[in-house]
């Protein structure tokens, strides 16, 4: 017996660690929630069948104890592979080496709203980010292209682009700029990793055309592109949104 609880012992140590891992990594790409801890719920499987073969001898208790334990870790592993298939579908990609690929892509199922899109990342391009989200189930999908350009440059586009907005904000991001007086969706800046995603004030965003499908203020399932650009720090950013 003193054999079989140290096995027991080994399968709670090993369901916990890997429990724990899974808990960490679906924090890091999603942040702290209360629900991952049933990655957990497995960990305790070996300690209850220890527990309830040493206080019952009963071989039914002993079954049905058994059959429970193999239901959680089934649940546990099925559960384990659709969180993992959420995760890679939900992924942001900031790799600029895609950013070709990706961007065909999603022109795929958003005809037109990356037209003004580059094709590929200019030469005297600096200070390169990309962010790529893709679409899943009901959930929004954006990209979003920044770089910095020399000022002649970005001024030649600010000129292009000012003739094409419909509508524009300085600074803030997409729950700002939609909750102002005539205010409309826009998009979040993507490469700032601090948490708020905001715009600095320097930056003017461009709209360049609402395609929401609602009329209503909630702006449910629309579409939104444009850039963004800073005549100050001569940056400029491609983006466009879908939700």
């Amino acid at each position: 017996m003193k054999h079989q609880k140290k096995y027991y012992i080994i399968a709670a140590g090993l369901f916990l660690v890997t429990g724990m891992a899974q808990c960490l990594r679906y924090s890091y790409y999603h942040g702290f929630s209360m629900k991952f801890f049933i990655y957990l719920l497995p960990a305790t499987v070996p300690v209850i069948v220890m527990y309830l073969r040493n206080r019952y001898n009963s071989k039914i208790i002993r079954i049905v104890s058994i059959l429970t334990s193999v239901i959680i870790i089934i649940f546990w592993i099925v559960l384990s592979i659709v969180s993992e298939f959420i995760l890679i579908s939900t992924k942001e990609n900031t790799s600029i080496r895609e950013y070709h690929s990706l961007l065909g892509q999603y022109r795929v199922s958003n005809s037109r709203l990356t037209d003004h899109f580059p094709g590929s990342v200019p030469m005297e391009a600096k200070d390169v980010h990309f962010s790529h989200l893709p679409a899943f189930l009901q959930g929004g999908s954006h990209i979003q292209l920044r770089y910095s350009l020399p000022q002649n440059m970005i001024r030649e586009l600010y000129k292009e682009y000012s003739r094409v907005k419909i509508k524009s904000f300085s600074g803030g991001n997409f729950n700002d700029h939609i909750h102002q007086p005539g205010g409309m969706p826009t998009t979040f800046d993507y490469s700032d990793k601090k948490g708020d995603r905001r715009f600095s004030g320097d930056f003017e965003i461009m709209v360049f055309d609402d395609r929401s499908n609602s009329k209503s203020k909630t702006w449910n399932h629309g579409r939104s592109h444009g850039v963004a650009i800073s005549l100050q720090k001569n940056i400029i950013i491609y983006w466009a949104e879908s939700w």
